[in-house]
């Protein structure tokens, strides 16, 4: 898996539509503060073909502080959500391989697993 960055679709955009690169460029920096904006007065924006962004509202929620173990108060607030339109869903969806059934019974290692990081060890607080 590879990772795509701003020049690369700034590039790939201005060829596959034949928009100068400054072009393409101005608008893929316009397009976040844009829809910032207006997720900030509270409006869903629609990106064709693409997906929307709305504004959801999370509930305030207890955690447990990693570090300490107190019990804290995340106060509730306001996030952006982004959902991806079918055709965009489904094409990632179809382009994902399905694990075997023997993948899935010892925890996906022999499938080379889906696990991002090793476990967390504790910390230790040094004083």
């Amino acid at each position: 898996m590879s990772r795509i960055g701003k020049d690369d679709l700034v590039e790939e955009l201005s060829r596959r539509t034949g928009i100068e690169r400054r072009s393409v460029e101005l608008f893929i920096e316009a397009l976040p503060a844009l829809v910032a904006d207006h997720l900030a007065n509270g409006d869903m924006v629609a990106v064709p073909d693409l997906g929307r962004f709305e504004r959801k509202w999370r509930q305030p929620r207890r955690y447990g502080h990693p570090r300490s173990g107190d019990v804290r108060e995340a106060p509730g607030h306001y996030a952006a959500d982004f959902r991806p339109f079918r055709y965009i869903a489904d094409r990632v969806e179809a382009t994902t391989p399905v694990p075997s059934a023997a993948a899935l019974a010892d925890g996906g290692s022999s499938a080379g697993g889906t696990r991002k990081s090793p476990a967390k060890t504790p910390r230790t607080v040094r004083g």
